[in-house]
């Protein structure tokens, strides 16, 4: 019989490398740890990663239910750190912090995602508990395609992001040097 356990994982747990496989297998990127406890100022990123394809990965375990302290952490690491990804795992995620991961998926450049991940560990008769990721909230393909129509209209710039905010029906450029309109 299988059995969910609600249970805190060992903080280091989550960078070994059977459990970074499952992480990149959930998340569909190939991962491979670069260091563990990295100095951010007086803060610690849990895990800084590698991409296969190039680009550095923040990996953030949180134990509980996220918070706001986190989700500031997360961004603070990779601005800091040069990172093009976030893997934010918790326990659990309020609805308030999956919809800001996914209201950052689409609204941030196409050269940074963000994953919202929920870890579980499970157990079957007297097995060893296994780790299980659910990711509940990842770049998704429609956003991407809408960020790449508005930089390929904006041309050659180096950081592309988008430059408007929706309300309701109503779509209204923030003020910029740019001439964007919403495509």
């Amino acid at each position: 019989m299988a059995t969910n356990y609600n249970i805190k994982i060992e903080r280091r747990g989550v960078a070994q490398e059977e459990n970074i496989a499952k992480l990149s297998n959930e998340i569909g990127l190939e991962l491979q740890v670069d260091r563990i406890e990295v100095p951010v100022g007086p803060y610690w990123a849990y895990i800084l990663a590698k991409q296969s394809r190039g680009g550095y990965v923040v990996i953030e375990n949180q134990f509980g239910k996220t918070d706001h302290d986190h989700l500031g952490k997360i961004i603070t690491y990779a601005a800091t750190l040069g990172a093009t990804a976030i893997v934010w795992i918790a326990e659990r995620f309020t609805d308030e912090h999956k919809k800001a991961i996914e209201w950052l998926n689409e609204h941030t450049s196409v050269d940074l995602s963000m994953y919202a991940v929920e870890i579980e560990l499970w157990q079957i008769d007297g097995s060893k508990p296994a780790v299980r990721f659910n990711v509940l909230s990842r770049p998704t393909e429609i956003a991407r395609q809408a960020n790449a129509a508005i930089c390929f209209r904006l041309g050659p710039v180096r950081s592309c992001s988008r430059r408007f905010i929706r309300r309701g029906s109503d779509t209204k450029p923030l003020r910029s040097n740019l001439d964007v309109q919403p495509v």
